[in-house]
This record gives structure tokens, sequence and C-alpha cells, in this order.
């Protein structure tokens, strides 16, 4: 008997797509039951599944699976049409299915799941004899009063179906589990271990592509990472020579590196519709739970993100969908009342900007009520009455990313629009990116996630702060300019630089970052960085402009996380440490101090 364990990761990556494919093609037939495209895809899917399953053993997946093409078969034959007492079955299975699939490397039993109740009900249908559709049993089975957090189902549909699942067209005979290793032949009847064999379409040219474990790019990644800082080494010492031959050469290295370093970078860049195509499902099966209609549109699958960046944002939009799906979206008779359509929409969508990315997550449902807000905030201590008084609507909104603030009025498993919103910005964060949100009550609520492409190598600028060597991230500086004296203004105590006309609020990072100097260079000039950041500019005055360079990021430790003035540390040519700035804090610390200038200068 061949060993097919060393075939299992294979096994379960394979099958986890062909599921992704099952439940995509399953919500396409849902919204349009005559669309034949999606019943094939359906049955593929299902023949796929079952195929994989009997080569490696799983005989329960197989003959669950095997159901579900039967099924399939006669709704292909136009035996009877597609219902939503079949659709409901269908779902069930795949949901079945998913749960088997997560229990091959425990080798265990259907694990409480009632199969025998789920293929009877896949058999009544496929004799035109369905009845009620069955519930998964479980420990903690959802009802409409739990939230999608506590929803085992939803849970395990956002956890599992995997990570690696592509939108693609896929045909039985694509999967090598299906070839070279089968252990029965094909009988006379045609199919594997006695299966009906399926007519196979015709089968589109393969991509050349091989799959390369995740932690082989992390490792080759951090190789480039080395490089990029030997590369650095190198240009301080090529200051230092006089060798023709020498600056030629390394030259030459720097090219290669960069495209060395590029095309690692690409490696690494997959498609956010990995983790988007995930959500369709979830939306559906909320929304049918909460008795909620809802149009979920998902746009920019196509963009494509650094896979570590990737694979930590899919926990964040989770919390913000369901946030959008359980307080966002009114009840269909709700919105009626308030003369909207009964079928809210929610958008998923994710654009390419400057280097980055930004996803969008948002809802035409019934907004923030920024009084509510602020009242709660109050009582809650999390800013005085005064303090509330002075905040404008958009700063009262930002106040719901807090820990602990929630505007729902009893504590349930469905609470506020708060819920998650702080763990959502603490790790958008951590990523260096940035959440910010945007409300209109009683019309809409936006969120959006603004992310760096890459986490390993960024391009920085090189500045001096007193005796110390700091890196700005590029992406963020608009220009660099040296103020003269009469360009520096003061208005109530606030430092100004009048820059093309306009009054930009000026930090002295070395008063910030306890440097003892004055903020000027040799020759007696300010060298001022102009960033931005959310569409808001500031100017930080620096000792001096050193050079661009690409800076490794390396995290900071624990005792400097608190300073949020640091998004990390890189290691200079000279190996010295730097420290990363974070643009973003230094801009938000201080937007009042635009407001307070603006008002002054009205006045």
């Amino acid at each position: 008997m061949q060993d097919m364990s060393k075939y299992l990761d294979l096994f379960k990556e394979e099958a986890g797509e062909m599921l992704q494919l099952l439940n995509t093609s399953l919500l396409a037939l849902e919204e349009d039951p005559g669309q034949k495209e999606a019943i094939e895809e359906v049955f593929r899917a299902a023949h796929s599944l079952k195929g994989m399953a009997a080569t490696m053993g799983f005989d329960v997946i197989a003959n669950l699976t095997h159901k579900m093409e039967n099924l399939m078969d006669k709704v292909r034959k136009k035996e009877f049409e597609v219902s939503t007492p079949l659709m409901d079955i269908l779902f069930k299975s795949s949901d079945a299915v998913q749960l088997l699939l997560e229990q091959v490397d425990a080798d265990s039993d259907a694990g409480g799941i009632d199969l025998d109740s789920v293929i009877d009900q896949l058999e009544k249908a496929a004799n035109g004899e369905l009845g009620p559709c069955p519930q998964l049993p479980s420990e903690d089975s959802p009802t409409p009063a739990v939230s999608p957090e506590e929803s085992p189902d939803i849970e395990r549909l956002m956890e599992k179906p995997s990570s690696h699942a592509r939108s693609k067209k896929a045909a039985p005979s694509d999967s090598p589990l299906e070839k070279p290793l089968a252990p029965h032949p094909p009988s006379e009847k045609g199919g594997q271990g006695g299966f009906p064999e399926q007519k196979k379409p015709a089968k589109p040219a393969p991509m050349k592509t091989v799959r390369v474990k995740l932690e082989h790019l992390d490792n080759l990644m951090n190789l480039v990472g080395e490089l990029v800082i030997c590369k650095a080494r190198l240009d301080e010492l090529e200051t230092c020579s006089a060798v023709p031959e020498l600056d030629e050469a390394l030259d030459r290295i720097k090219t290669i590196l960069g495209d060395l370093r590029h095309e690692v970078m690409q490696v690494r860049m997959v498609p956010v519709g990995q983790i988007f195509n995930r959500f369709p499902r979830m939306v559906r099966d909320l929304a049918h739970e909460l008795g909620k209609e809802i149009d979920f549109i998902v746009e920019g699958s196509e963009i494509e993100l650094d896979r570590t960046i990737l694979d930590e944002i899919g926990d964040p939009i989770v919390h913000l969908l369901r946030n959008a799906i359980g307080h966002g979206i009114e009840a269909p008779a709700d919105r009626e009342e308030k003369g909207k359509p009964r079928t809210g929409t929610i958008r998923l969508a994710a654009a390419r900007e400057k280097e980055g990315v930004v996803i969008e997550v948002s809802d035409d449902g019934g907004g923030i009520d920024a009084e509510r807000i602020a009242e709660i905030a109050v009582q809650k201590g999390f800013v005085s009455r005064k303090e509330a008084e002075t905040l404008d609507d958009d700063e009262i909104i930002q106040l719901i990313c807090l820990p602990g603030l929630t505007s729902s009025k009893e504590t349930t498993s469905l609470s506020g629009r708060g819920v998650g919103v702080d763990a959502v910005k603490a790790k958008i964060e951590s990523l260096g990116g940035r959440l910010s949100v945007e409300s209109e009550v009683g019309n809409s609520t936006r969120f959006v996630l603004a992310l760096p492409p890459s986490l390993a190598i960024i391009k920085t600028l090189l500045v001096k702060v007193g005796a110390e060597t700091y890196a700005i991230p590029l992406k963020h500086v608009v220009e660099v300019i040296e103020a003269e004296r009469s360009e520096l203004k003061s208005i109530r105590g606030e430092k100004v630089v009048m820059i093309h006309g306009q009054v930009l609020p000026l930090v002295y990072l070395d008063r910030i970052l306890s440097n003892s100097s004055n903020g000027k260079n040799s020759k007696g000039a300010h060298p001022i960085v102009i960033v931005e950041s959310d569409g808001k500019r500031k100017g930080l005055a620096v000792n001096d402009i050193l050079s661009e360079q690409d800076s490794v990021i390396k995290p900071v430790g624990k005792v400097l996380q608190s300073i949020k003035h640091f998004a990390g540390a890189t290691i200079l040519g000279n190996g010295k440490v730097a420290f990363i700035l974070d643009v973003m804090n230094l801009i938000a610390a201080t937007v009042k101090q635009k407001e307070k200038v603006n008002e002054v200068l009205k006045s």
C-alpha cells in the first residue's frame, strides 16, 4: 500500500482551493440560479474534491462530495431547478466538507457532524424529495442573537479556507493528485475507483508555476536585506577610495542588487483576492442569520500586497465587515421606513495609492452618531466634557478606535460599532499602516486601511538631528528646503514656516527627540523636510540632509515600542543603528497646531 502521508500538505492546499472555488460558484449560482457556468463549476469542484479525497483514502469526504456531484449532475441535466432549499443543503454540505478537511491531520472522525443527516438530505434532493435543510450540529450552534465573532461556522470559514485560495476555473484533471497517485485504475465505466467518469472540458494552456513554502521566501528576503546593508557599507567605503575600477564594480553591484530586490519583492506579492474571495460567503451567511438584505461588492481583487501583510489583514477586515453587517446596515423594514432601498450595500475595495495600497470597507447604513459617541466618551472618562466640546465630528468619530468604547446600550455578543475597531487599529499600525474612519450619520460609514507595500525594505531619507542619524520614509517626503530666518514665524507660541505662500506647522525634531541643537546646519540655514500623510503636511526641522538609502526595517525592542515617534530601526553603512521615524504619528500628534494657526490667520 503506497504511503500517501507525504502528499498530505499538497492535498490540503489543493482541497482548500477547490473548496474556495465551490463556495464562490455556489454564491454565483444563488445569485443567478440559471447560470450554466456556475452549475458546471459546482459540479467540477465537487468532482475534483471527490477524486482527491479518494486518492488519499479519505472515504468520508469522497462519499459526501460524490453525493454532491450526483445532485449537481441532475441539475446539469435540468431534471429540476435550483431552489432555496437546494442551495441551503449545498452550502451545508460545503461546510461539512470544510470541517472534515480541518480534521484530516488529526485522523479523527467527523467530530460531531451529523453526516448521515446531510447525506440523507443530498439524496432526497437528488430524488426530488428535498425537505427542510438540517443545521450542522455543534456544541455552540449559532442562533440569531449570536455574533459573527462567536458563530462557529463563520469562524471556521474565515480561518481555514485557505489563504492559498484562488478564483480560477479548474478542471478535475488539473490536480496532480488525481493523475500519477491514483491507487485504483479506471473501471470499464470510466472514472477513478469506480466513480463515473465525467466529460472533461478543454484545458487552458498550463501556467509555469512552482509552489514555494513561505519560510523560504522569508529567508530569501532576509538575505536580500543583508545584501542591502552590505551595499550601504560599500557606499561608505567608496567615498574614501579613489579607485575608478572599484567605483565601476560597485555601480554594477548596485544595479544587480536593485534588480534582485525587485524580483524578490515581486515573488512575495500576491493579489488581495486571495483573502477577499473568502468574504462573500461570510457576508451571505451572516446577512441571512440576521435577516438583512445585503449587496456585497468586491473591487480591486487584482491589487497585490506583500504576502506577510496580506496574511495579517484578514482578521481586521473580518471585524470591519461584521460591524458593517451587524451595526451599519439596517433591517430591510427600517431602511424602507427611512426611504432607503431594502437592500443595503457593503463595499470592499482595494486600490494602489503612491507606493502603498488602500483597502476600503464602506456601507450605506445608519452611520455613526457623533453626539452619542461623544456622550459615551465623556461618561466613560475617555475625554472631559470641556475637551469633547472642542472636538469636531470627525475627531469624535475617531474615538471609536479607543479600546473599551462602545455605542451599545447593552452588553451583547453584537455590541456597538466600537467592537474590535481598537484591535483593527492596533494591527494596521503594527504593519506600518494607518486606519481612518469617515461617517455621515444616517447614510454611510467608511473605514480606510492605508498599508505599505512591504514590511522588509523601504526607501528612506537620512537626516541628522543633533548628533544622531534618523531615517524618514521617502514615501512621505514631499520636498526638502533650506528656510531662511525670514520664512520662520511664531504664532501664539506655535512655530510655523512659510512655504510657497502657505503656512505649515513646524516641528523641531531635536526638541522632540531630546537632542541638543538649534535646528541649524553649519551654514546657519534651517534644513526642513516637508512630509505628508493623509493629506496633512508638516515641516520637520533637522540639522542636516544626508542621503537617500534603501533601509532594511528592523523591529525596535519592547522598551522603545511605547515611543510612538519610531516605526522601526535600520542599520547604516557604518554599522550604526538609526531609528526610522513614524511620520503618520508625528503629523497626527500636532494636527491641532495647524488648526490653531488657521484660526489666528482668519482672525
